[in-house]
């Protein structure tokens, strides 16, 4: 049995749950937005940040830059010189960079937080040295000689000592770059009590250094998170944070700018209050495009690369970017920006190895944090997999954390990745907040998360991967035999609840939509048809061709004749015309009668 160890935060390893499962690409309903990142223009500048200013428009040309796909090399200098692809986004930093700060910016793992520090420091190091080319050349005006110090609170430090020792490790190597004394206290003008020597060497060189400091601190909340920590040695950690950004806002005035990058968001709560007058930028939708990929940017950007993939898949281009869209983008960052973004490092994957198909690279490419989603899906009474695919959610709930114990389960996994933010209507026509899965990935990793750890009767992994493989085979081989017993399976070891599942055909209808899902299939449930029977759709690529299945089921309860009642929805799934105007070339029909009683497809005719 597949086992997941749980922490009150979150499981930084990964969950590998149908981590190598391969699933048939699809295209279904991608609709595509593109505008013009709007200007920050309505934001107050001093006298010094104007004259950086450029208010002439950044070049729009994103003409793929020749090189290889940047892998996971995070280093901007290194992909520069080396000839890798950038995407484009120093018009953003740009608009960041010009202020002073401090600025403080979560996004969910392995989305490019550090390759932006990293450009963010060639930047100020050197200038436009290595952004020939870019949209920032020749606006970027500051010639000042800045220190930089990056440090990377990433690593998995088992104690409070072990992270002490990164900080002084980091912050000497930038005093011996920058020739800066950190034994020479200026007296003792910091008035702040220290128990660590981290903070204390940060604060000297901070005060010693003869140029003003570029500070950025990447990955600021992982000591918060590491796997199996206590609650004793978080609020540990958490003192140890504290003091050291304590230090650094008391040396504010000798920073030249300042970024802190982490996942979960700064929590309300006394010890992070020196986070207080942060300028957050996770919520601000001018910037929801500054880390991932934008369907633009993957054409623009890395159109040598889509165009191989299509060429090696056989599949058009466009629609090869719209099945990349619905497997692994959807990120819509902030409530009112029209951007949805892709995750960078599973559409890298996906391009370095487009024969391999659509695998779920959710799990080891962003979806840390495991254990978050397994004690949210465990605090849901009822309806799963309604609860999965809808959360309500409010303007203001996205912002709630109330510290690293007792996190809302909501904003959680919308800050980790499992999430994302929508607006749709109610019933009244006014615009209401809910988080739901963003692609066909995350999903699947919830539902994998669900059957193999939270379910009452867990399903080992393998199990799943059968159940899955037959419903591709059976849909892209056309053997209907192969689909239905892989539905069945499914229907025996997949039910949310095995007491009420088979109690009428909504819930039947739920089940075989999540084994759909679960198979890594674009699945949706249309309205209730004719004859008061429910279809299910499930559409993919046979060939790299758009295929649809249209599934349409009855219960058939104790003394019901399942012969008439699979005539009855045959002959109205024949008449069925298609809401899409999807031609009967490309769309198979099929009509099903499940027992009740024995709890399985009993009768099945493909039309």
């Amino acid at each position: 049995m597949f086992r997941l160890r749980l922490h009150p935060l979150a499981d930084r390893d990964h969950i590998h749950v149908l981590k190598n499962l391969s699933v048939m690409p699809h295209s279904f309903g991608i609709r595509f937005i593109f505008s013009e990142k709007p200007r920050k223009d309505n934001i107050p500048r001093t006298c010094s940040e104007t004259d950086n200013y450029n208010n002439e428009a950044f070049m729009t040309d994103n003409s793929a830059i020749p090189g290889a796909l940047p892998g996971t090399v995070s280093n901007f200098e290194e992909l520069r010189s080396s000839g890798r692809i950038y995407v484009d986004k120093t018009d953003y930093i740009f608009e960041i960079a010009v202020f002073n700060g401090p600025f403080i910016l979560t996004r969910p793992a392995n989305f490019g937080k550090t390759l932006l520090l990293s450009t963010l420091a060639s930047l100020f190091s050197h200038g436009t040295r290595y952004f020939e080319g870019l949209k920032i050349a020749g606006h970027w005006k500051d010639s000042g000689e800045y220190n930089v110090v990056t440090i990377d609170f990433g690593g998995s430090f088992e104690t409070v000592k072990s992270l002490d020792s990164h900080v002084c490790t980091a912050v000497e190597k930038a005093a011996h770059q920058s020739d800066t004394d950190l034994y020479a206290r200026k007296g003792d003008s910091l008035h702040i009590p220290m128990t660590h020597r981290g903070p204390e060497l940060i604060g000297t060189f901070l005060e010693n250094s003869k140029n003003k400091t570029v500070l950025l601190i990447d990955n600021y909340d992982t000591p918060l998170s590491l796997p199996g920590l206590s609650e004793e040695q978080i609020k540990a950690f958490s003192h140890y944070l504290t003091e050291f950004f304590t230090v650094v806002n008391s040396c504010i005035g000798n920073l030249r700018f300042l970024l802190v990058t982490g996942v979960m968001p700064v929590p309300l709560s006394e010890m992070f209050a020196v986070f207080n007058g942060y300028i957050s930028l996770t919520l601000d939708s001018e910037n929801a495009a500054l880390l991932g990929f934008t369907p633009e940017d993957v054409s623009g950007f890395m159109g040598k690369e889509l165009a191989r993939a299509a060429q090696v898949t056989g599949c058009e281009e466009k629609q090869l970017l719209r099945s990349l869209c619905r497997y692994y983008g959807g990120y819509r960052m902030t409530i009112d920006s029209p951007a949805e973004v892709i995750n960078p490092r599973s559409l890298i994957r996906f391009l370095t190895h487009p024969e391999a198909g659509f695998r779920n690279y959710w799990p080891e490419s962003g979806g840390r944090y495991a254990s978050l989603a397994v004690n949210w899906l465990r605090s849901i009474q009822d309806d799963v997999l309604g609860s999965i695919l809808e959360v309500l959610s409010g303007p203001y709930s996205l912002k709630e954390n109330y510290g690293y114990i007792g996190t809302p389960p909501g904003s959680a996994l919308y800050h980790t990745g499992y999430l994302s933010v929508r607006t749709i209507k109610n019933e009244l026509g006014r615009r209401r907040v809910i988080l739901t899965p963003p692609n066909l990935n995350t999903i699947v990793t919830l539902l994998a998360i669900y059957f193999t750890l939270v379910s009452e009767t867990p399903v080992s992994e393998s199990d799943i991967g059968d159940i899955a493989s037959g419903v591709r085979e059976g849909l892209t081989g056309g053997y209907p035999e192969a689909l239905v017993a892989a539905l069945n399976r499914g229907l025996a070891l997949l039910s949310f609840d095995r007491r009420d599942s088979f109690e009428n055909g909504r819930n039947l209808r739920d089940i075989i939509f999540t084994i759909l899902l679960l198979s890594g299939l674009a699945a949706e449930r249309p309205d209730t048809g004719s004859s008061g029977a429910a279809d299910i759709t499930a559409e993919y690529l046979k060939n790299w061709k758009i295929c649809r299945t249209v599934i349409r089921t009855r219960l058939a309860g104790a003394g019901e004749d399942a012969g008439a009642l699979l005539a009855e929805t045959e002959a109205g799934l024949r008449n069925a015309a298609p809401e899409d105007g999807t031609t009967a070339e490309n769309t198979v029909k099929m009509a099903m009668v499940v027992s009740a009683a024995e709890r399985k497809i009993t009768l099945w005719k493909k039309l």
